[in-house]
């Protein structure tokens, strides 16, 4: 009964304080859908004005296959000089080809997504007027063209679209919880534990006929609600975004590609989302209590988030070029990452789930008797 008075106390708190109803429910709020919603109007945009721009291209080389290029829509020929490269290295042409003894060379920026564009425009470009000569040729000698086409290439998907939406989904939803679940808390974290002890109102605390175990666990608890009730609003934010306002922006041949989850794979998201909450929580709230001030609490807090975030954009690189590595699903808070991108796939590994809900229920038995050891030292209790 003590726990919940105390958890009920905190939440007070929290949220008659304004900048923690800003931080942890206005801005996720009003700056997720604007940043995605920006995110894809920018790539739809640019889309269109890479069809859309003109490219420069410096030339050398035979006259039949200039008069194919200069046939080309927004295709500008100049002239191939000794100066050229140079221009293409400062920005002032895009590429150039220079086709000498059967070998064509395209020189270009690669650390200019403009000339990196054109290049890759001029090389397909290239190998359409390399196929229409070919053909030509074989018709001037009364030869079928069709013979050298052994078979056709087709593209086709064996998975639906909705997996397409999910796989974009999977790519954004998990970074982002896994980066409020340990960011977006740090002020209310470093408060609740150097912050009371900075002014002084821990020792009151402390004082009254509670113990301090039921101390520990009644913030603890309080702090895990706010952060998880922020996962969840975001969550929720993300998914609205996603779903309705990406097909305002993406290519119309993208709309098809829709996301939803299932029941199931939404209570895996929710619950690894409230094991994110009370792992990082408990960690988070043993690290403010045990440093002096706000200060060095928001000091040893703000490494925390790269500590995270590393290992998990190097699995989210390996994931991308291959399989998921088994023991990322080991590591307690970087095995949120790979059970909520299973979740948004539906490609749930339930064995590795279970371990993960372990780890971390590990990590939260750990980063409570950490607290209640710190409380029940005075010295580090009244520290500042």
């Amino acid at each position: 009964m003590k726990t919940i008075l105390i958890v009920f106390k905190e939440l007070k708190e929290a949220f008659r304080d304004k900048r923690t109803v800003i931080m942890t429910i206005i801005l996720p709020t009003f700056l997720i859908p604007i940043m995605l919603l920006g995110q894809f109007y920018l790539m739809k945009t640019e889309i269109e004005k890479a069809e859309e721009r003109e490219i420069k291209l410096a030339y050398e080389g035979p006259q039949d296959i200039k008069m194919f290029l200069s046939a080309i829509d927004k295709l500008v020929l100049l002239d191939y000089t000794t100066e050229t490269n140079q221009e293409v290295e400062q920005g002032n042409i895009h590429a150039a080809l220079v086709i000498r003894d059967g070998e064509a060379v395209i020189y270009f920026d690669p650390t200019k997504p403009a000339s990196s564009a054109a290049m890759q425009r001029i090389k397909t470009t290239l190998l359409l007027i390399s196929e229409k000569i070919v053909e030509s040729r074989l018709l001037n000698i009364n030869v079928d063209p069709a013979i050298l086409r052994v078979f056709e290439i087709k593209e086709e998907s064996v998975v639906e679209p909705g997996k397409m939406g999910a796989y974009f989904a999977a790519m954004l939803i998990p970074l982002m919880i896994l980066s409020i679940g340990i960011s977006g808390n740090m002020y209310l974290f470093s408060d609740i534990g150097a912050g009371e002890k900075e002014r002084g109102t821990l020792e009151p605390l402390l004082a009254t006929p509670v113990n301090r175990s039921e101390v520990a666990l009644g913030k603890w608890l309080a702090v895990s609600v706010l952060s998880f009730v922020s996962i969840l609003l975001m969550l929720v934010v993300m998914i609205i975004t996603i779903k309705y306002g990406q097909p305002l922006f993406v290519m119309e041949e993208q709309v098809q590609a829709t996301f939803s989850l299932t029941p199931l794979a939404m209570l895996v998201v929710l619950i690894a989302g409230l094991l994110l909450s009370l792992s990082s929580g408990a960690l988070q709230f043993a690290i403010s209590i045990y440093a002096r001030n706000i200060r060095e609490a928001q000091l040893y807090l703000g490494y925390l988030p790269m500590i995270v975030i590393l290992p998990v954009v190097f699995i989210y690189i390996v994931g991308i070029m291959g399989t998921m590595p088994e023991w990322a699903y080991f590591i307690p808070l970087i095995n949120i990452y790979p059970v909520l991108k299973d979740a948004m796939m539906n490609e749930m590994v339930w064995n590795y789930m279970l371990f993960a809900g372990i780890s971390n229920l590990i990590l939260v038995a750990l980063g409570i008797i950490i607290v209640v050891k710190v409380l029940e030292r005075e010295d580090v209790v009244l520290r500042t």
